[in-house]
């Protein structure tokens, strides 16, 4: 399982890249991104940091192979812990399906880093 390092106050938006050919789908089949970290898989999906596309956070470019980039601001660690591990997803809502595709290839864990200078 792949890590993501992120340390408190880091604002640069989280990029992903994903393939949407073996879906047969596009860029255009994209209903919804959602971007969701948890402390464990069965917490509520809104418990740590949840971010969507239809909300204006997540932006994409690409038709088949996407770049996916997850806004996360300086100001939003309120609810994570340094050192903590936590778990993180980046599912589609493709137009027509009723819930969120959740046939991913890997779910992430991500680790909360100590700023150097503590600011």
């Amino acid at each position: 399982m792949q890590t993501i390092n992120r340390k408190i106050g880091d604002f640069d938006d989280l990029l992903f890249e994903c393939d949407l050919s073996a879906y047969g789908k596009t860029n255009l089949d994209i209903e919804d991104i959602v971007f969701s970290v948890k402390k464990d898989e069965k917490s509520a999906d809104d418990s740590i940091f949840l971010k969507k596309y239809s909300l204006n956070e997540i932006s994409f470019s690409g038709t088949n192979i996407l770049s996916i980039l997850v806004q996360w601001d300086y100001n939003e660690y309120t609810k994570v812990s340094v050192g903590q591990k936590y778990k993180a997803g980046l599912f589609i809502k493709f137009i027509g399906d009723p819930i969120v595709d959740e046939h991913v290839d890997q779910i992430f864990n991500l680790e909360i880093l100590q700023d150097f200078l503590r600011i």
